[in-house]
């Protein structure tokens, strides 16, 4: 496996973006970004309508969350994938947003940006197989040993691709809501469809079935509801549903508090609304 995170594919395990590919994702156009936020055409066709999504993104996310951590922004067409996240190398993020217009887009966003808040390097400690992998491929047997390796060395939870530094939004998030038997069976690929098996099991605790695939998404997907619904929709306590707490959970970091009224703030300033997926588990019961 390799690192991408793209919302809307079942991943076997996106931990920091484990690269999964879209067979339909057509990439249109790369740029790296410069000093000031600045595109910079890599490769691909310019278009100024790409431009507008990267201005969507500036819009919305904090400033010094993109100038830390994207370093390339590419726009690409698919039937399936709204957005992904990619670590390109540690800690330099590239985010890629589709040209087929979609009212989910904003909210699928956020879901890729919460991977980077989640996934960053004061949070997460990408193995070092995996970056070498990424700069130069390995081959399998080499990749194989060295991530056997860099699991067992971890002393938090040793996901497929990266190791959680103690007391990160992450570990926080996956030793609160997630069985360690769970995280095994995800990590292990014991399941064929590990969302539809953990949502089975206990659709109350997920926003989505997607969010279901594994903690990772779980948090994005969980997350994203966090700064994207309204204060009408907004649950008032997490008792009746696990999902409701997860979405609460947010509230205890003050930064990530924060975060949410500067985005909802940056949206509502520029008649940008959010608009959740028809088969969002949460509204299921409207």
């Amino acid at each position: 496996m390799r690192k991408l995170i793209a919302l809307l594919i079942i991943l076997t395990l996106v931990v920091g973006g484990v690269f999964a590919q879209d067979d339909d994702l057509n990439e249109i156009a790369r740029y790296s970004v410069e000093d000031g936020g600045e595109l910079v055409l890599i490769s691909g066709v310019d278009d100024a309508s790409y431009e507008d999504l990267w201005i969507l993104m500036l819009t919305l996310l904090p400033t010094d969350y993109v100038e830390k951590y994207i370093v390339e922004f590419a726009v690409f067409s698919s039937q399936d994938t709204l957005a992904y996240v990619s670590e390109l190398s540690e800690n330099e993020w590239e985010f890629a947003i589709s040209v087929d217009d979609d009212p989910e887009r904003v909210v699928t966003v956020i879901h890729e940006f919460g991977h980077i808040v989640a996934l960053n390097n004061t949070q997460y400690e990408t193995y070092p197989t995996v970056i070498e992998d990424n700069q130069s491929p390995l081959d399998d047997a080499a990749y194989s040993d060295g991530l056997n390796q860099d699991m067992a060395a971890c002393d938090t939870i040793a996901f497929e691709d990266g190791c959680p530094i103690a007391g990160s939004y992450i570990e926080l998030f996956t030793e609160e809501f997630w069985d360690q038997a769970s995280v095994e069976m995800v990590v292990n690929e014991e399941l064929d469809d590990s969302a539809a098996y953990f949502f089975d099991q206990n659709p109350d605790a997920f926003v989505s079935e997607y969010a279901a695939t594994n903690p990772i998404e779980d948090f994005a997907e969980s997350f994203s509801y966090f700064i994207c619904l309204s204060d009408e929709d907004f649950p008032e306590d997490g008792s009746s549903y696990e999902m409701d707490a997860k979405i609460l959970w947010f509230e205890q970091f003050p930064e990530l508090v924060d975060m949410r009224d500067s985005i909802r703030g940056n949206a509502e300033a520029n008649d940008i609304s959010f608009e959740f997926s028809n088969d969002s588990n949460y509204f299921s019961g409207e």
